[in-house]
């Protein structure tokens, strides 16, 4: 694992438990997605129970052709405010944003909307 930002060292620590080696699935390959997306969708292939969450636009692609449910970040954001982790949505929007995180207005729209925000 690489990565100086927070989900590489969370993965380090408190995640690794959860880390799988996978074989990246050559059909996956072929899509030249990042290493994260092609390691997380070639599981996905092999374990059809589980959903994927990427957000890049190609890896959606991706998971579409081979029938790969998928979930988005700020999808999550949702789900962990409906759960009481967070107590708003709009923040952390934000603060994806500050890190560069890109996402169209009205994407932005529907998720709060979905927040109840």
């Amino acid at each position: 694992m690489r990565g100086n930002d927070d989900a590489s060292s969370w993965l380090i620590s408190l995640g690794r438990p959860f880390a799988r080696d996978v074989l990246v699935d050559s059909r996956v390959l072929a899509w030249n997605l990042g290493v994260g997306e092609s390691a997380v969708l070639s599981w996905c292939v092999e374990h059809r129970d589980y959903e994927a969450l990427v957000d890049d636009r190609a890896a959606r692609d991706c998971a579409e052709t081979f029938g790969i449910r998928v979930r988005g970040t700020l999808s999550i954001l949702v789900v962990a405010k409906s759960a009481g982790l967070i107590p708003a949505v709009t923040p952390k929007i934000e603060e994806l944003r500050q890190l560069g995180f890109r996402m169209s207005e009205d994407v932005v729209s529907t998720i709060l909307t979905l927040a109840q925000e």
